[in-house]
């Protein structure tokens, strides 16, 4: 028997995958997903994405290992953990909160341009460049700028 190359059985097997995912995107009634499409350049991408991320992550995560430690800025809510273990699927933990090492109100200021360019046309990036730098002359410190398609909307 004359032996397949490795390189046909790699395209076999992907193609397999892919049939599979199409499959799930376009027959799933699966309620617990929410389905959707993105453009982006030429290109078109199809998503399914869990609503509820607790059991997968109970069962490939928290089941699996003694210990994990989770460890964020933002896992709290008014100083609380039970919004993230219920959306994360966490049933017994040891919680500990520690103070927060950024002063949000001396260290931190949300600068919200008006009236630039999309971030995709060619004009954004001198405007954007212009606008950034003449707020970090006001400011003591170190700055971070950041943008994205969505802020443009």
């Amino acid at each position: 028997m004359v032996q397949k190359p490795e390189e046909l059985l790699r395209i076999a097997r992907r193609s397999f995958e892919l049939r599979q995912e199409l499959a799930f995107l376009f027959e799933s009634d699966e309620k617990n997903y929410v389905y959707w499409y993105e453009r982006r350049n030429k290109g078109v991408f199809l998503t399914a994405t869990p609503i509820d991320v607790s059991q997968i992550l109970r069962q490939r995560l928290f089941e699996q290992f003694d210990t994990v430690v989770l460890t964020s800025a933002t896992l709290t809510v008014g100083g609380r953990f039970e919004f993230i273990r219920q959306r994360l699927g966490i049933d017994h933990v040891k919680e500990r909160t520690l103070p927060p090492e950024f002063d949000y109100p001396h260290q931190a200021l949300l600068y919200l341009p008006i009236k630039i360019p999309d971030v995709r046309d060619a004009g954004f990036a001198s405007q954007s460049r212009r606008r950034n730098c003449a707020v970090a002359r006001t400011q003591p410190g170190p700055c971070l700028f950041v943008s994205s398609p969505a802020m443009a909307r």
